[in-house]
Order: structure tokens, then sequence, then C-alpha cells
């Protein structure tokens, strides 16, 4: 049976009078690595308190820009005060097309937008043609990275979740970026190739920051303590930074 693409929002376990000063950082989940990959980060970072997406597999809208769509429209009673927004290789294109939705309904955008480990909207391109076998492989290659448990149900639920995003990715070609009213701060890591271009494609989206962090592509979560460094010294607009 397929469900409605209705997705949930996981707040930090930070207690309730902790969360009053500090704002939200929504973190979206990357396609195919897995429930934990968020499991390594803190429930506080500085200023901000984490959240998590959990976007269910079954029944996802087509595309980034109607998938952003309707997580805004399941989200918009739980954005309210002042947020950030998180996302890594295609969750980070996810990421934007949420703030550029916001901004479009006249909605209150996020303060800041952290995309790691992916090009400019511009510049994202579809992949190559993967097998299941191609797809299983790597599930099970990040699984096993963050130290979650390769069940054979988790390895089909990432690929299920990769083959969204080959869709979404293919039908993705925003020759002219919507400009964000807030900075962005662009983290690439040295293991990921992007390309210089890539990278800095962002610029067109808003006023950014480029910072490269040493490690992989999964370091975001298996190893995320410098990612985390540079979330805590970019505090939220409101509030000066924690000691």
């Amino acid at each position: 049976m397929r469900h409605s693409w209705d997705s949930s929002l996981l707040r930090s376990r930070a207690c309730a009078d902790d969360r009053v000063d500090r704002a939200a950082l929504i973190c979206v989940p990357s396609p195919g690595n897995g429930d934990l990959q968020f499991d390594r980060w803190p429930d506080v970072i500085g200023d901000w308190h984490t959240c998590h997406l959990r976007l269910p597999l079954e029944g996802a809208p087509s595309g980034f820009p109607a998938q952003a769509a309707h997580l805004v429209s399941s989200l918009c009673e739980s954005l309210t005060g002042e947020f950030a927004l998180f996302g890594h290789e295609s969750a980070a294109l996810l990421a934007y097309e949420m703030a550029v939705e916001l901004q479009r309904r006249g909605a209150t955008p996020p303060s800041r937008l952290f995309v790691s480990g992916s090009p400019g909207p511009q510049h994202a391109r579809p992949t190559p043609p993967r097998t299941e076998d191609d797809l299983a492989a790597r599930v099970l290659s990040a699984v096993v990275t963050i130290n979650g448990n390769p069940l054979p149900t988790v390895i089909a639920d990432g690929v299920r979740s990769l083959r969204t995003e080959e869709a979404a990715l293919a039908d993705y070609q925003p020759a002219d970026p919507d400009r964000l009213p807030g900075p962005i701060t662009v983290i690439s890591w040295a293991g990921q190739d992007l390309g210089e271009r890539g990278v800095t494609g962002w610029a067109a989206c808003g006023d950014t920051e480029l910072v490269r962090l040493p490690g992989h592509r999964l370091c975001y979560a298996a190893d995320p303590a410098e990612l985390l460094t540079v979330i805590r010294d970019h505090p939220p607009a409101t509030l000066s930074p924690s000691p």
C-alpha cells in the first residue's frame, strides 16, 4: 500500500526550556545513507537545537521543487521563529528548494542555509544509470561507514530512496537559481571532488561563504566534529554565540 508523503520533524532531546533560547537547525536526510546519519550529531550545537526530518519512502512527489512544496506545507506549523536548514548532497538541493518555496509563499525563510557536498543547483547533474546491485553496494557502504545495521530491509529502503533521487535529479534543471535573502554556508570535502565551478555555483543563490573540510563524503555523518564546529561558529542571527 502506498502512503501519502507526509514528513515528520523529530525534535532533539534537549528539554523544552533549553530550546527556548536556541533556534532550530532542521536537518534534511540524504537518500541512501540510512536512518542513523544524524545520530552522531548532538542535540545542541552552540545556539542551535537539532531537528531531523524523517521522510517516508512511498508516494514522494516527483522532483525537488514539488517535494519542497509538500514539505513546506507539511511543516508550516513547525517553522516558527528563527531556523536554519542543513542538507548534504541531493538533500542540500532539497533544502535550497524548501527555502525558495518559503520565500515564494511570503513565509519566513531560513536565516541560514548549510549545504554540504553538493554543487550549486544550476550545476546539479543527473547520475548515470545504475543497476540494483550498484545501488545496493552504495547503500551498504554508507550504512556500514556510519555503523548502521545493514539489514536487508535497510538496504532495500536505501535503494528505493536512491531511485527517487535519480528521478529528481533527472528532472532538475534550474538554469537561473532564485536568490535567497539569508546567507549560505557551503561545505565541501577534500575527498569529494565537485569541481570548483560546481561549488562556487552557490554564489548565484545568495551571500555565500565557502568552507573546505578534510575527509570523505560521509564524514558529515561518520565523523562530523569539524562540520559541527562550522555550524557552531555560525549562530542564529538573533542570538550571540554560546561560549
